[in-house]
């Protein structure tokens, strides 16, 4: 796939206005609200549309599909995702690709109709493909979904379509080991899944099976991400969306997630992460490759969202978790003195 290079939006969720430049590893922080969730979900919506390419009319029906599947109930119009103020407003995005390639939208708020408006779509919609995005939950326990009642958006549900699909026979590719073995091995476990029995966790040397239901969900995470690894969804020129890439995991585990993900973006995968916690960030900006782009969003007085966007942490401003614990600190400290 192409690499996504830009990304411009307007009266979009919490945005009036922005213009995100990515490279091949990208960190998104800031305070929740402040539109990180959505920002991967638009991103989601607008490169499956772009791989699955079609007509006019089926590249917006894709589209359109897209976004509303992405954001949940908007009752069938995507101008409820649009940022809310007075009157009708019309809310537009556009992506780019390197290469030339570019998908362009906007939708009126208010339309009867909800149908989303294309005006610029990809020539090459062979060479995308579509983005694989994580939420912020691990997914083991709810896959296949069909097994369980718990709603699902369509990016979260494709995400689980592709977990069951089956690994490739015989010996690993070296390639994808590199990258895979290190989760497993501080899991202590490989994921499997049986036809009929959904997914298990086998004991690393041995033939014992742990129940999904009895696994920690840090593992459940990490495993989701090594078995999509196996499966090649995230061989090089894939994207990978992952959202709240640090809930749910100890600071080991997070530090094993970051090593995980920076590997993937020098192995040519374009990752995209949405985290709160400072020991994650850091963990990130350390190991973070040539080209990476870290973005920080803030809420004006307005509630709008405000990017700051550079090539390090620092340029994009201190992260909101990194103030709280410094301030948290400084108050022990103060405490501790006074005592």
């Amino acid at each position: 796939m192409a690499m996504l290079q830009t990304l411009l939006v307007k009266n979009f969720s919490v945005f009036e206005q922005a213009t995100l430049s990515f490279g091949g590893l990208n960190v998104l922080h800031g305070d929740n609200g402040a539109g990180k969730s959505h920002l991967l979900k638009l991103i989601w919506a607008m490169g499956q549309a772009g791989a699955a390419g079609g007509a006019d009319d089926e590249l917006q029906r894709t589209l359109t599909d897209g976004i509303i599947g992405a954001f949940g109930p908007l009752k069938g119009d995507p101008g409820r995702i649009a940022r809310r103020q007075r009157g009708t407003s019309l809310m537009s995005a556009r992506a780019t690709w390197r290469g030339g390639e570019s998908l362009g939208f906007s939708n009126q708020t208010g339309r009867p109709d909800g149908v989303i408006q294309v005006h610029e779509r990809p020539s090459a919609a062979p060479t995308l493909q579509v983005p694989v995005f994580m939420p912020s939950y691990e997914l083991l326990s709810v896959a296949p979904p069909r097994a369980n009642g718990r709603p699902l958006d369509a990016p979260t549900q494709r995400t689980c379509q592709l977990l069951e699909r089956p690994l490739k026979r015989g010996p690993r590719d070296p390639r994808v080991n590199a990258l895979a073995a290190p989760i497993e091995a501080h899991i202590g476990c490989q994921v499997v899944l049986e036809d009929d029995h959904g997914f298990f966790l086998r004991a690393l040397g041995t033939a014992r099976h742990l129940e999904v239901g009895a696994s920690s969900a840090g593992q459940l995470k990490l495993g989701t991400l090594a078995r999509l690894m196996l499966i090649h969804h995230l061989d090089p020129g894939a994207m990978l969306l992952i959202d709240g890439a640090d809930e749910q995991l100890n600071p080991r585990g997070q530090r094993v997630m970051a090593a995980a993900l920076v590997r993937l973006a020098q192995a040519g995968v374009q990752v995209f992460v949405a985290a709160h916690g400072a020991f994650m960030l850091r963990e990130l900006a350390r190991e973070a490759p040539a080209g990476a782009r870290f973005f920080g969003l803030t809420q004006d007085g307005r509630g709008d969202s405000v990017v700051r966007q550079g090539d390090t942490l620092a340029a994009s401003g201190e992260p909101l978790a990194q103030q709280e614990e410094d301030a948290q600190i400084e108050e022990l400290l103060v405490a501790h003195l006074s005592a």
